[in-house]
């Protein structure tokens, strides 16, 4: 055995399971070899019949069997260590994944999901992503699709599987609303709220009516709320009518959350606004402001490129003579803002100096955005390929590529000099006149 303070820092990770390494663990420091102890004596058969993977046997390898990393069928993590594999579907599953039981769900409505669903009563938090239902983080006993696989997984809260089919609402006296797995298609420019977060969770759905409310909001909307951004409560009004959110300026039609003292109506979800983040699209902490301007000249968010409305709420960027701005529900978008928030008092000057700036152009390849911007300077960029299922990523001055079991992707980024590289990172000291990212998908 080897203690955590003789392991190697570059190789703190256990070559099995791939979490940190603790006290007493296996390993060889000449090598970089490290194992838990648990990982090192667990009895692994060279096969086995697996629930996930009814199919086929799964072979064990000690070691990723591409060239590169694999994608674990389950709950979608990258990994190079222990893997129960399928050569015939190219099928892997993460081996703290191989471990969990689980049994096969009765009765869920095929209307809502046209698989069957894997019930997993503890998943020990491998599974880290959102309920496609509520689209919120999940936690406990959870239903899995093992049909739907990355990156279009199908993963569900309990709660959300024993939702009602139909409900009666205040907001719709005169029809129950139906459960539906996906909202009723909208004109391409709708410009209500749902369309403005791009809601892809449950919805139910009054189709008379034309009248639709997430379930998020059906399972999650307490008479009063109190949250620390704001020194008031906030009540619900649980009515259907129209009303446009101070904070995020989007039309609503239903519901809202009112401060009587600030004489403010907002989305429930606006409540919960961060009031400083740090967004991949520009070096400084942006913060939320919601007071209005008077006299303002017309002013376009950096993101969508669309006239911000300073009536209502926008992340202005904090820094001296900067004039970032954004709509507060682009600034955080999931693939701009990653959900790290910054504390009051907090100097950026110690901290990261953030990603990309200007965009110029979107390009959607399966509904990931990816941007392709222009005059940015010294700074570090990280590009996160999540969509991919990546075997190998090679490095050079100017391009990176990565190889997938479906398709390859070639990122060509101009600069001056790259002096380092880690992950997916590359950093650059010098003044960067044009930054270009090319994607080939074959």
């Amino acid at each position: 055995t080897v203690a955590s303070k003789e392991v190697d820092p570059e190789a703190a990770r256990c070559f099995g399971c791939e979490n940190p390494l603790e006290d007493g663990c296996y390993g060889c420091n000449q090598c970089k070899f490290y194992l838990h102890k648990g990982c090192a004596e667990l009895e692994l058969v060279p096969q086995i019949q697996h629930p996930f993977h009814p199919q086929h046997p799964l072979t064990f390898f000690p070691q990723s069997p591409y060239q590169g990393e694999y994608v674990c069928g389950l709950c979608g993590g990258i990994f190079w260590g222990f893997v129960y594999h399928c050569g015939s579907c190219l099928f892997d599953l993460h081996i703290n994944c191989a471990l969990l039981q689980s049994s096969i769900a009765a009765n869920f409505p095929n209307s809502l999901h046209h698989h069957p669903l894997h019930f997993i009563q503890n998943h020990n938090e491998e599974v880290e992503r959102d309920c496609s239902g509520c689209q919120k983080p999940l936690s406990g006993p959870i239903y899995h699709c093992l049909d739907c696989s990355y990156p279009t997984f199908f993963t569900l809260h309990k709660e959300c599987v024993e939702l009602p089919l139909e409900i009666n609402h205040p907001c719709d006296r005169k029809h129950p609303l139906t459960l539906l797995s996906r909202r009723p298609a909208h004109p391409e420019e709708c410009s209500c709220y749902l369309c403005k977060i791009q809601w892809k969770g449950f919805v139910y759905s009054c189709f008379r009516c034309n009248f639709e409310v997430p379930v998020d909001d059906f399972l999650f909307s307490p008479p009063t709320i109190t949250n620390a951004s704001h020194e008031h409560p906030w009540m619900l009004i649980s009515k259907k009518m129209s009303f446009i959110c101070d904070f995020c300026g989007i039309f609503g039609d239903h519901s809202p959350y009112l401060c009587a003292t600030c004489n403010l109506v907002v989305h429930k979800n606006c409540i919960s606004l961060p009031r400083n983040i740090w967004i991949t699209r520009h070096r400084h902490v942006i913060c939320f402001s919601y007071s209005f301007q008077q006299n303002q000249d017309k002013v376009c968010c950096k993101i969508c490129d669309k006239e911000v409305d300073t009536s209502y709420g926008r992340y202005c960027c904090s820094a001296s003579g900067c004039d970032y701005i954004a709509h507060a529900h682009c600034a955080t978008g999931k693939e701009i803002w990653d959900g790290t928030i910054i504390n009051e008092g907090y100097d950026e000057r110690h901290g990261p100096s953030n990603l990309i700036t200007d965009v110029i152009e979107q390009i959607s390849i399966e509904e990931i955005m990816v941007a392709i911007v222009s005059n940015a300077s010294s700074f570090s960029i990280k590009i996160a390929l999540n969509y991919l299922k990546k075997c190998d990523i090679h490095f050079t001055s100017t391009h990176l590529h990565s190889q997938t079991h479906a398709r390859s992707v070639t990122i060509q980024v101009v600069m001056p000099a790259v002096i380092g590289t880690r992950d997916l990172a590359i950093g650059a000291t010098e003044e960067v006149a044009a930054l270009t990212l090319t994607f080939v998908v074959c």
